[in-house]
């Protein structure tokens, strides 16, 4: 238990780590940042598929109904850190952000059949930041907008199994976090004096989900999820006199249903192949008279080949799972007129340890987001993550 809860800390004090600035495209005026969505590093490096890929080392971040498959409490937290290089009708620019990736915890009631898990994991995010040179009446000053802060989903799952090829889990969600807009507008003259704008918006509220996987033969599983639309409220704060950019305000209800569904085929013992869609429809909560927003979706394929089953007289590679991917997504956003669209690349390797009970994850994603002709901006972006997923007995009796 003292390992568990002693990576539980390390990971609470990385969720203070970030690195500005994240994705242009997550800048869109009255949105709520880039979606994030992983399964789980191991998923990621399949093209970020996993909702079928069934595994009982690394807890999966949204079928929890796979959690049903371990032995022992189990815990995986994450980490990412992410690349952006960005060019513009009028500039081209790099950014990169780093933060956490989530962390479950899964516990057994009951070996085989219960099982209570604990999730936090990254919602939205948005962290940009914009500046240009003003000229009016013969005044001259630079205005800064800044956007950044995000949203979290923190989950609690009861996930049952009332026979070995099915599993099925309730799951409660919480949504909390803020997003701040703040405007800065400094002259040069000293005559005139620099000012800025602040607007903080804060979001919370309840949700509820359900997943299942089930195994109909050996060879194949199939699992998805549905998030229910949550009952979210949002606060707005101003921290300034001025109120000049109220048209600026987020117009956000609720977030909608968010559901997924993904198939696993295993071709021997060794190979498998994953196949996932998942869809959430952002324009029905963020609605704008120009239409601005989208249907956000994600696509992905993967293959994976498992380490050998020999311990001994095997190459490097045979001793590590590899795996790799493609994946084509909508970001749920228009620029200019146009839907956003990215397509990439994903490879991925597991290390396993402690007798191969334990495991590190390690993921890369090489893709490129919008057109600059469509969009009018154009972003190439590399996104790596890790993770470690470890387990150990507890509230069981040691005989």
């Amino acid at each position: 238990m003292k390992i568990l809860i002693k990576y539980l800390l390390t990971a609470w004090i990385l969720l203070s780590v970030s690195l500005p600035a994240g994705s242009y495209f997550s800048s869109k005026a009255k949105g709520l940042g880039l979606r994030s969505y992983t399964t789980g590093v191991r998923g990621f490096g399949m093209g970020n598929t996993g909702l079928a890929a069934t595994d009982s080392i690394m807890l999966n971040n949204y079928v929890t109904s796979q959690w049903r498959q371990i032995d022992f409490t189990r815990a995986t937290f994450g980490m990412y850190y992410q690349r952006f290089n960005t060019d513009t009708e009028n500039s081209s620019f790099n950014t990169s952000t780093a933060d956490l990736a989530g962390m479950n915890i899964a516990v057994p009631l009951k070996h085989g059949q219960w099982v209570l898990g604990l999730s936090l994991q990254p919602y939205t995010t948005v962290d940009f930041k914009t500046s240009q040179v003003v000229e009016s009446d013969s005044i001259s000053f630079t205005q800064y907008s800044l956007s950044n802060g995000s949203i979290s989903k923190a989950q609690i799952s009861l996930i049952w199994s009332p026979f070995p090829s099915l599993g099925l889990s309730l799951n409660g969600n919480y949504y909390f976090g803020s997003l701040q807009d703040t405007y800065e507008f400094r002259f040069t003259e000293s005559s005139f004096l620099s000012t800025s704008h602040t607007i903080k918006y804060s979001i919370s509220g309840p949700g509820v989900g359900v997943s299942m996987d089930f195994q109909p033969v050996r060879a194949v599983s199939i699992g998805g999820f549905v998030d229910f639309q949550s009952a979210t409220d949002l606060k707005t704060t101003y921290l300034s006199q001025s109120t000049i950019f109220g048209d600026k305000t987020r117009n956000f209800d609720q977030f909608p249903l968010h559901y997924g569904i993904g198939a696993a085929f295993k071709i021997d013992n060794r190979w498998s192949l994953a196949v996932d869609y998942t869809a959430q429809d952002w324009a029905k909560v963020m609605r704008t008279e120009n239409g601005e927003f989208d249907q956000w979706s994600h696509t992905g394929v993967g293959i994976e080949r498992k380490q050998s089953p020999k311990r001994r007289n095997v190459g490097f590679f045979d001793r590590m799972d590899l795996r790799a991917g493609y994946s084509n997504a909508r970001l749920g956003y228009q620029f200019n007129g146009e839907p956003v669209t990215q397509n990439a690349v994903h490879l991925g390797l597991g290390i396993p340890f402690s007798s191969s009970l334990n495991r590190i994850d390690v993921g890369v994603e090489a893709g490129v987001r919008g057109d600059l002709q469509k969009n009018l901006a154009k972003e190439q972006y590399t996104n790596f993550q890790i993770s470690i997923s470890i387990g150990e007995l507890w509230f069981q009796k040691i005989r």
